[in-house]
């Protein structure tokens, strides 16, 4: 027997009064998590006091309007998200418009070399197929067009913060519903209604693994460890053969998983139910839309969505221009863009704990001894990563042995 060792704070009992009592259950309660920390740690300063103070400055701000009965729905920090992205990834292509300009002039063949001529046509490629597949199941070709603009934005947003963030995990929540039903019904039709949400169910929710993050990551790492360009080729072979592998095993185990075990319905089941994916995404993405539209009208919302995603739009732009014309200027437009969702609440407060460790290490011991503990903070990576494996290598073996699965949990 051990001792529990307390790996977070639980204030949930003593903040009870206004205004703390507004805050965020996340704020009020959190889980340290290792890997995080030990993340945050090789992330630039300034980004990881966006990420951490991004999301404590939302939720002050919502106190704030809450205690002014002005409260702020959910739906509304969305909206402001949606502009965020928009915001973020206009950002994305101004900053890098000499890079993207000269891939285009490549690509077409008036440029001087032939970098990312392949790359582009196999995005362009791609892109054409996914628009001309939902044309020819009957959907409107301008909804086509932001099915497609929502899926490619997401993974694009996701990507850009995880290379700058380095978190393990992070979901852009945006959803093309946000603008059709703020448009009449009468321009829309119920194949567009139905593949709007098929496709943010396997496109925007699923930019949490997206291979588009992987990838770039993995490619960021093998060019920072200049790796030749046979050896990089080399890569891209291993890459493509580990995503056609995956595909092939990942619908086999899915179709054998979905038609040999039924879904558990009780909230008690072993093994637990997927509330989330099995009966929360179907109803919110593809039942209640297809509902509303047969009904001839979408949920009014109690906030004006034009202003709100204008606000995120405007929060990120000004973010933007600070950070590129102030070499001091503090908060990234990283923190503003991630704060929303439950990822960031989940992770912040070991995202402090890493940012407020580096700061004083750097303070008070110099790079010198930043480079010492490098690898203690490696270490802390390794070792919940490890721990992760071996647990459910456990839980694995306990389950083929009769016994049921038991939850491990990192990040309650």
């Amino acid at each position: 027997y051990f001792p529990r060792i307390p790996l977070g704070y639980d204030f949930t009992a003593i903040l009870t009064e206004e205004p703390f009592y507004s805050l965020r259950p996340q704020v009020k309660k959190a889980t340290l998590s290792f890997m995080i920390l030990g993340l945050t740690y090789f992330i630039r300063s300034r980004a990881a006091f966006s990420l951490w103070g991004g999301y404590l400055l939302v939720n002050i701000i919502s106190v704030n309007m809450r205690l002014a009965d002005r409260d702020i729905p959910y739906a509304a920090w969305g909206d402001q998200h949606l502009g965020a992205c928009i915001a973020f990834v206009l950002g994305i292509f101004w900053i890098g418009r000499q890079h993207w300009w000269r891939i285009v002039r490549n690509a077409f063949g008036a440029g001087s070399e032939t970098t990312y001529r392949l790359t582009f046509w196999i995005a362009v490629g791609g892109t054409t197929v996914m628009f001309l597949w939902l044309l020819v199941v009957g959907v409107q070709a301008w909804m086509a067009g932001l099915i497609i603009a929502f899926i490619l934005m997401a993974h694009l947003v996701v990507a850009r913060v995880v290379a700058e963030s380095g978190l393990p995990f992070y979901r852009a929540d945006i959803a093309a519903s946000q603008i059709y039903s703020q448009l009449p019904i009468s321009s829309l039709t119920g194949r567009d209604v139905y593949f709007a949400g098929v496709f943010n169910a396997l496109g925007p929710l699923t930019s949490r693994d997206s291979v588009l993050t992987f990838a770039t990551t993995g490619l960021g790492i093998c060019g920072g460890a200049e790796l030749a360009a046979r050896e990089r080729r080399r890569l891209g072979l291993v890459i493509t053969w580990a995503l056609a592998a995956g595909l092939v095993m990942s619908a086999v185990a899915t179709l054998y998983c979905q038609y040999s075990y039924p879904t558990p319905m009780m909230a008690d089941s072993r093994p637990p139910r997927n509330y989330f994916g099995a009966e929360r995404i179907p109803d919110r993405e593809l039942r209640q839309p297809v509902v509303n539209f047969v009904q001839g009208r979408f949920e009014q919302k109690t906030h004006s969505v034009p202003l709100h995603i204008g606000i995120g739009f405007a929060v990120t732009a000004l973010l933007e221009v600070a950070s590129l014309r102030w070499a001091s200027w503090p908060l990234l437009p990283i923190g503003y863009v991630a704060s929303h969702g439950a990822f960031i609440a989940n992770s912040w407060f070991s995202i402090f704990v890493g940012w407020i460790a580096k700061v004083l290490i750097v303070r008070f011991g110099g790079a010198r001894l930043f480079e010492t503990l490098r690898p203690l903070f490696v270490g802390m990576i390794f070792g919940e990563a490890l721990a992760a494996g071996v647990w459910l290598l456990i839980n694995a073996l306990v389950v083929i042995s009769g016994g049921e699965s038991q939850p491990i949990r990192f990040l309650p």
